[in-house]
């Protein structure tokens, strides 16, 4: 689970609301960016080293919407689009 928002996140939103399935969403509008920057490995604790993490993510627009912009992940700041 996320702990942490990054410094480049401005959506106003609560992280809280990643922490489990419950029907809150984290919302991000198209000129905004969702930045999360720890993770809680804590209960991990004498378990193998993390070589990977899972986000899933719903994406959905108002019909209207005309954008061709991707959603894009990074890693240290090397922006990759994962949908186009």
């Amino acid at each position: 689970m996320p702990l942490t928002k990054g410094a480049g996140d401005n959506t106003g939103q609560s992280i809280s609301s990643l922490a489990s399935i419950d029907g809150a969403t984290y919302q991000v509008e198209a000129t905004e960016t969702m930045e999360l920057d720890t993770w809680d490995i804590g209960s991990l604790s004498g378990a193998l080293a993390v070589s990977s993490v899972s986000l899933a993510v719903t994406y959905s627009v108002a019909p209207t919407y005309a954008g061709a912009t991707a959603i894009q992940w990074a890693r240290q700041e090397q922006h990759m689009p994962i949908l186009e």
